[in-house]
C-alpha cells in the first residue's frame, strides 16, 4: 500500500541513502579522475567505518571498485599510527566519505 499525498513516506535506510551519495561522489571523482596523476599514494575514494557499519562499507568498497575507483580502506590501507594513517589517506583522496 502506498503512503497518500497527506502521509510522510518513511526515512530512507543508511544504504539507501549510502547510495545516493555514493553516486553523487562518484561524479565528482569521475570528472577529477582525468585530471589527477596516479600515483601510488593517491585514492579516489576514502571509505572509514565503525563496528555495524562494516557490512555497509563493504557494499560501498565493492560498488566503488566495480567502477574502477581506487579506495583507501581503513580494513586494508590502515598501519602504524591510526590517527597519522587515517590523515594521510583523507590527504591523499579525491573525495572523502562522510563515514558509511
Amino acid at each position: 500500500m502506498s503512503p497518500t499525498r497527506n502521509e510522510e513516506l518513511p526515512p530512507p535506510t543508511n544504504s539507501k541513502v549510502m547510495i545516493l551519495k555514493l553516486r553523487v561522489a562518484q561524479k565528482a571523482v569521475v570528472s577529477q579522475i582525468s585530471q589527477v596523476q596516479h600515483d601510488p599514494q593517491h585514492f579516489d575514494v576514502f571509505l572509514s567505518s565503525q563496528g555495524q557499519q562494516a557490512s555497509t562499507a563493504a557494499l560501498v568498497n565493492n560498488y566503488l571498485h566495480a567502477r574502477y575507483l581506487k579506495v583507501w580502506k581503513d580494513t586494508r590501507e590502515m598501519s602504524g599510527n591510526i590517527f597519522e594513517a587515517m590523515a594521510k589517506g583523507n590527504i591523499n583522496s579525491s573525495v572523502v566519505t562522510p563515514g558509511c
